[in-house]
């Protein structure tokens, strides 16, 4: 676990239905504080409280990027993270729940 103040890295993958690793994109971290729950309360989503944008690494083969999460509230984290990528018959998205517990 994580201590608050410490430096997370996320990582979001995507693939097509036939497994093809998406690279054209972009893609996000979106984080809700402790006590929020935007995975089973969608008036929450629009209104993440830290969003991170994530960068193509192709060692990884996935969207990563280093959180910092000094000044955040010890707690469980909500994270989604989302991608949106180009495909032939138009943008392809989606996108993934988590968690990142923070001790204090």
């Amino acid at each position: 676990m994580l201590q608050a103040g410490q430096t997370a890295l996320v990582r979001v993958k995507a693939a097509t239905a036939d497994g093809k690793v998406q690279r054209d994109g972009y893609a996000l971290a979106e984080f809700w504080e402790p006590g929020r729950d935007p995975e089973h309360d969608p008036s929450q989503r629009d209104r993440p409280d830290r969003i991170v944008e994530l960068e193509w690494d192709e060692a990884l083969r996935a969207w990563s990027g280093y959180v910092d999460t000094a000044g955040w509230a010890p707690g469980t984290w909500t994270v989604r993270g989302r991608a949106q990528c180009p495909t032939g018959r138009g943008p392809a998205k989606g996108w993934a729940w988590g968690a990142l517990p923070l001790a204090a």
